[in-house]
């Protein structure tokens, strides 16, 4: 079996840190990833991937990144089932990095990339779900 994921994108959210019950440091964000292709009316659409980082990977991309940032990652794609506070089952699928790697700079407001396609509606989502933090162990970690 395999599950391997690959996304060059750009981070969504400001890079902040947390740390579990037990200390382990990790990072949640979403990356926005344009799809491959412009449709017949000329737009191209954006995905928005929820992604986190554990450990020294976190800490790595706290130094080295910010929002807006052009990231190439690879990680395996897990989803999370939990009850909301209604009760309802909900999954939450993300991706956990396990490598990442500079792709590029943040573009400039009035950069010819930035002119270059026209883009369809962008809307990113309002707020990450946050589960609750006690049901991470560090004995649980993938690695």
């Amino acid at each position: 079996m395999m599950n391997s994921i690959f996304l060059i994108g750009r981070l969504v959210y400001a890079v902040e840190l947390s740390h579990t019950q037990n200390g382990t440091v990790f990072l949640r964000n979403v990356v926005a990833v344009e799809r491959n292709y412009v449709s017949s009316a000329g737009e191209r659409k954006t995905d928005f991937i929820p992604i986190v980082l554990w450990k020294g990977t976190a800490e790595f991309v706290g130094r080295n990144f910010r929002k807006g940032d052009m990231i190439a990652l690879r990680g395996t794609l897990q989803i999370n089932e939990y009850t909301d506070q209604e009760g309802n089952q909900k999954t939450s699928p993300q991706v956990v990095v396990s490598e990442i790697s500079f792709c590029g700079s943040k573009k400039s407001s009035g950069s010819a990339e930035s002119k270059e396609k026209p883009r369809g509606k962008e809307t990113p989502p309002t707020e990450m779900p946050v589960e609750d933090l006690s049901l991470f162990n560090d004995d649980d970690l993938p690695f």
